[in-house]
């Protein structure tokens, strides 16, 4: 029983921020691209931390600043894994503003490409947020299953082909699980 408090105190006091940094700086450095951790407040994400990559042209996000859910990777990847009632109520009266021509800009859209991030486990924004800017992104579990955060990565269509968002999907992937892991995620005791 103390090994059990003691486990439960150590998973309730982690920071998403301090145990992303590592692995932020290091897919950064790996990649040259920028790494992002962005949590859900509200209907939008915020950037809580960012790792600018040697490669970097792309000046959207920063710490602190605002993203919708349904046109970027982040978001999509904070609200895919929610159940239908709490989808419900964050998209109800949801409004859709095109930001460039590839938005999604409609509810139905907006679930269909839900559906295919939570069968996939990670999320692709192609330019609709910003045009020439692709996003993946994947999600963070907390020790009771829950997403608690996404960590993202965003390239520059011009410069990374399809290849290589592929192998840095699966980079992010990797440590997801990791950073997942040391928020207690996967240990069974800690499950609720």
């Amino acid at each position: 029983m103390k090994l059990f408090e003691r486990g439960n105190f150590v998973i309730h006091g982690l920071d998403i921020r301090k145990v992303a940094k590592t692995y932020l700086i290091d897919l950064s450095m790996k990649t040259g691209q920028t790494t992002n951790l962005v949590i859900l407040d509200g209907r939008e994400g915020v950037y809580i931390d960012k790792v600018e990559g040697s490669q970097a042209t792309i000046l959207y996000s920063r710490i602190g600043r605002r993203i919708p859910v349904y046109c970027s990777a982040v978001g999509k990847v904070l609200v895919a894994f929610k159940n239908r009632e709490e989808l419900e109520k964050l998209l109800q009266g949801h409004i859709y503003k095109a930001h460039t021509p590839k938005t999604i800009t409609n509810e139905r859209d907006f679930l269909v490409e839900l559906e295919q991030v939570s069968t996939l486990g990670y999320a692709i924004d192609n330019q609709e947020n910003e045009a020439g800017v692709r996003c993946i992104a994947v999600p963070i579990y907390d020790h009771t299953g829950q997403v608690v955060a996404a960590v993202s990565m965003s390239t520059l269509v011009t410069r990374i082909n399809d290849e290589e968002l592929a192998r840095f999907t699966e980079m992010l992937r990797q440590e997801a699980i990791e950073m997942s892991q040391k928020m207690g995620y996967g240990i069974p005791f800690l499950q609720r």
